[in-house]
């Protein structure tokens, strides 16, 4: 959708997508009443976690548009370098000497895995925004933590939800252009747009509530992060899959060395993620 349908509007579908986490929401109010048992203050800052983690993925949209999901999903893994960072800098924690070859690894394999064979090099912005979307993200699940362990992850889930649904409508609201593009999606699309703003925002929330879940029972943030070094591999596997059956906004990826070699850059950094869990 980002390189079709919201092609000049990246943000936009970032903003809409907040919108509708306004249903996940009240399926958490009704299956875990217990969730709008917070003080005020600890709810709007919940609220505000949540669109902050939904304007994180605002630099994510643009690097899709400039590159593949292939290229720029791998960078992602970088998060859990910026989180051993972040604990270095502002919780005390110690590094191993291991640990810093790690991230070093991780870094310098992300940014490889989407070299050009053909062109020669690598799309800079593309990596750039992605790097900055990582560190948000890090950011995010730093704070993210001190609210699941004050409360639990289902109450973090809902406040977040709610946040990113009510401020992703406001801004979304306040800004003719936006709505303007909003109906003019709509016209075009019909209703095919908004299932597949179910379906993105169902796999989306799922994901995230799984996430909560994983950080209420892991020992820390940096760690339940590294379970996802494989995300780069199944990224690189569906984008193969969409490309051989020709859908849009896909290219069709050749079995070739520079395949190869993005495979390989995924091992190196699914290995580099194994060492800094150590």
């Amino acid at each position: 959708m980002a390189k079709t349908a919201f092609a000049r509007a990246g943000t936009l579908f970032i903003y809409l997508s907040g919108c509708m986490e306004l249903l996940p929401a009240l399926l958490f109010f009704f299956i875990f009443p217990h969730v709008i048992s917070v003080a005020p203050v600890d709810a709007f800052f919940m609220m505000a976690l949540g669109f902050g983690l939904t304007s994180c993925f605002v630099p994510y949209i643009f690097a899709l548009q400039h590159d593949n999901a292939g290229n720029a999903v791998p960078i992602y893994q970088t998060v859990p370098v910026f989180v051993f960072l972040l604990g270095l800098l502002f919780l005390g924690e110690s590094a191993t000497a291991i640990q810093i070859f790690a991230g070093l690894l991780i870094i310098f394999s992300s940014v490889l895995v989407g070299y050009d064979f053909q062109t020669k090099t690598i799309n800079r912005k593309a990596v750039l925004l992605m790097l900055i979307s990582s560190f948000a993200i890090s950011v995010f699940a730093i704070c993210a933590k001190v609210y699941i362990v004050a409360y639990d992850w289902q109450t973090m889930s809902f406040w977040a939800w709610a946040g990113s649904s009510l401020f992703s409508l406001v801004l979304v609201m306040a800004l003719p252009v936006w709505r303007q593009k909003t109906r003019e999606i709509a016209g075009q699309t019909g209703i095919r747009i908004f299932i597949l703003f179910l379906f993105q925002v169902a796999f989306q929330t799922s994901a995230i509530a799984v996430w909560y879940k994983a950080v209420s029972i892991g020992p820390s943030v940096a760690l339940v992060q590294t379970v996802g070094g494989l995300q780069p591999a199944f990224v690189l596997l569906l984008a193969m899959i969409a490309g051989h059956f020709a859908l849009q906004g896909f290219p069709k990826i050749s079995i070739d060395k520079n395949l190869y070699f993005k495979f390989t850059m995924v091992a190196v950094m699914i290995f580099g993620v194994y060492l800094l869990s150590l």
